[in-house]
């Protein structure tokens, strides 16, 4: 069949379904479903596959009681459901809440490896990692910190993606090569830097290179408080939140496609983006994209 002069193309006998759509979204998901920057008057509309997906969010815990976030919160073993903080319940919101997040119907198991003040340790993430092996459950793992590159940790998430899962990390955010840390700059990860989506140039605090596989909104981002207040935020955390949430979608759809990163990539970015910005750090320029019109 490959070498059958009438056939054009072959593929693999992909999953389909109906998508939704939010009108009225915050510019962060509108971003998402075109291919050019936010612009001063248009429609913001963001389009979705409304599938049910896991995601592993490692931070500082998340407001289960939040109502944005519905029944979807489950904490992990040995936590509290009272044990959270900003950081946490934040980045959740971009990730999967109801109004301001991706993936809106993901299933978010929390693990607190982060303090309020936003540090913590690394055994505390590889325990975590560990826990997450021994559930067998397939999904996305967003890893939204960094730390000095660590060779044990980078060992840990590529086990962890042999074992089946999508792992997705922040950047980091003190605007130097993201190679220099971990786990942005493991090979066997989606590294998300940040980008304004009101000129697609590169945040100026974001870290940049060729470990960045791509970038998504981290300037001024609406997102929940714990006491369920819309705050702006900025950082590379929440820029990875929102490709955590579109890659779970994808992968709940097309479970095949888990152990290649590439194809995942390439089905989410937007090509050929016009930032001269980001060309003096990057061989290409990838912005999240997804379902998009043009």
């Amino acid at each position: 069949m490959y070498f059958d002069e009438f056939v054009e193309a072959i593929s693999l006998d992909r999953n389909i379904e109906a998508a939704s759509v939010q009108n009225f979204a915050p510019k962060h998901l509108a971003r998402i479903s075109q291919r050019h920057r936010i612009l001063r008057h248009q429609t913001m509309d963001y389009v979705y596959e409304n599938r049910t997906s896991t995601v592993y969010l490692l931070d500082s815990g998340i407001c289960s009681n939040c109502s944005e976030f519905g029944d979807r919160v489950i904490s992990s073993e040995n936590q509290r459901k009272e044990e959270f903080s900003e950081h946490g319940t934040e980045v959740a919101s971009i990730l999967g809440g109801e109004t301001l997040g991706a993936a809106k119907n993901a299933i978010m198991i929390d693990y607190k490896v982060l303090n309020e003040n936003g540090r913590g340790k690394m055994s505390d993430v590889l325990l975590a990692l560990e826990k997450i092996n021994e559930k067998k459950v397939d999904g996305v793992i967003l890893l939204p910190f960094v730390g000095r590159r660590n060779f044990i940790l980078d060992s840990a998430i590529s086990e962890m993606v042999e074992a089946g899962f999508i792992v997705v990390a922040a950047a980091g955010n003190y605007q130097t090569d993201a190679c220099l840390f971990s786990p942005s700059g493991s090979s066997s990860v989606i590294t998300v830097g940040s980008v304004d989506v009101t000129t697609d140039e590169l945040a100026p605090f974001s870290n940049y290179g060729p470990c960045v596989n791509l970038y998504a909104d981290g300037v001024n981002l609406e997102t929940m408080t714990t006491n369920g207040s819309v705050i702006l935020q900025s950082g590379t955390s929440f820029s990875a939140a929102l490709v955590a949430g579109v890659v779970s979608s994808v992968f709940t759809l097309n479970s095949t496609m888990g152990g290649n990163l590439n194809e995942i990539i390439t089905e989410i970015r937007t090509p050929k983006a016009g930032s001269t910005n980001l060309r003096q750090f990057d061989h290409e320029i990838r912005i999240l994209s997804y379902l998009a019109k043009d």
